[in-house]
């Protein structure tokens, strides 16, 4: 899904939230980094505020998590505060699911092998709540024109639908790899955090995933267009 403005993306939001059932106990928002992060994910260990009340996080998950790795996974805390990838998820998980646990995780940065660790470490720590986990990648996709370092807007969509394809049949390593062949040149923010997702998935049986809805928003006086799309997969 994205994390566009909810106004703004409303319908593209739904056609994705509004096909889940509503038996979830756990729900794991794969968000992305706005802001400084010095270690390549980070995990929050607080309960999420929302207009539907607390989304708590689930502190054993991330307990769990932590003995995986030698660094403190929440040293990166402060990059939540203003992290919309994350509390835009949260609403939608709040509103629909309100007595499921969360586990928030920021991913920044990272090589493959370190990815790939981390959506196996993901899938140890749910094995025992698999049927009833919600996995979000919270991401838009190409961010051109004025506002982000070029001289005009374009339309990015030729970009964009190859590498929604690729996400579409779990291909991660191709669509990891497509944004590594130019440097990512039209700034698709979803690079770490959709190899994270879409290993995870693949590992646990998903086959496949559809594309539901896809749209560009341009923001005229800035002339920059930012594009993202929401797609299902089980």
């Amino acid at each position: 899904v994205p994390h566009m403005d909810l106004r703004v993306a409303k319908k593209t939001y739904w056609e994705a939230y509004g096909r889940l059932k509503r038996d979830k106990e756990i729900v794991v928002i794969l968000g992305v980094s706005h802001y400084w992060h010095e270690y390549p994910f980070s995990a929050l260990p607080l309960d999420m505020e929302t207009p539907f009340g607390l989304l708590k996080t689930d502190r054993k998950l991330l307990e769990h998590l932590q003995g995986f790795y030698n660094f403190d996974i929440t040293h990166d805390i402060l990059s939540y505060r203003y992290e919309h990838s994350i509390e835009f998820a949260s609403v939608y998980a709040k509103m629909l699911f309100p007595t499921a646990r969360a586990l928030a995780l920021i991913i920044s940065y990272g090589d493959k092998n370190f990815l790939k660790n981390l959506a196996e470490n993901l899938l140890r720590i749910l094995d025992p709540y698999i049927d009833k986990t919600l996995v979000i990648s919270s991401v838009d996709l190409s961010h051109v024109g004025r506002k982000f370092g070029d001289p005009f807007s374009y339309d990015p969509s030729f970009k964009d639908k190859e590498y929604l394809k690729h996400i579409e049949n779990l291909e991660y390593d191709q669509a990891f790899e497509l944004l590594e062949r130019d440097k990512n040149r039209t700034r698709i923010d979803g690079q770490y955090t959709n190899f994270v997702f879409g290993h995870l998935l693949k590992t646990a049986g998903v086959e496949r995933g559809r594309l539901l809805d896809y749209q560009i928003y341009h923001e005229d006086v800035t002339d920059s267009k930012v594009s993202y799309a929401s797609m299902i997969f089980c």
